[in-house]
């Protein structure tokens, strides 16, 4: 079963950077690494923050001990970074369901299902977001609903669905 789980500190939030939106082809790439979003004015928000993927974020650190603020239970192994956007986070599971949690409760906010494992990070940009599956299709998901905007049959270029 997969687990996330969210660490909470005592410390204000810092601003994040300005990110550019990730292209698609960036989602097919296998990500193995930890929570490291960022969201700029105007609300994307990609895996490590801007489009070089350095994880960096100015401003001071947080301070304190961090404690367990929540947690959630996938159906299956989480291998998806977590991308943070507008008090929500979305992450990709094996069990192929894009999960949105609320950031301070880490309550289930909706649920999309695919018909294949979702192992690399999702992007947030204008109100969707983009993920790829291991079901060979690229999806844009209304970020408020969880509604399918469009599919995309990504394997037919070429691309290996186990990749994506």
């Amino acid at each position: 079963m997969g687990e996330l789980e969210a660490m909470s500190v005592s410390s204000p939030r810092p601003k994040l950077p300005i990110v550019a939106v990730a292209l698609l082809i960036a989602l097919s790439l296998s990500m193995q690494a930890m929570l490291v979003s960022a969201q700029s004015a105007d609300g994307r928000a990609t895996f490590h923050g801007n489009p070089a993927r350095t994880g960096e974020q100015p401003g001071p650190g947080p301070e304190g001990d961090p404690t367990l603020a929540w947690r959630f239970q996938t159906g299956d192994a989480v291998r998806s970074s977590p991308v943070m956007a507008d008090g929500v986070i979305y992450v990709g599971s094996n069990d192929g369901s894009l999960y949105a949690l609320d950031a301070e409760t880490g309550e289930e906010r909706w649920r999309f299902t695919t018909d294949g494992p979702i192992s690399g990070s999702a992007a947030v940009a204008e109100g969707a977001v983009y993920l790829a599956s291991g079901d060979g299709y690229a999806y844009a998901v209304d970020a408020e609903t969880g509604e399918e905007r469009w599919r995309f049959f990504a394997a037919e270029l070429g691309v290996d669905p186990a990749r994506l």
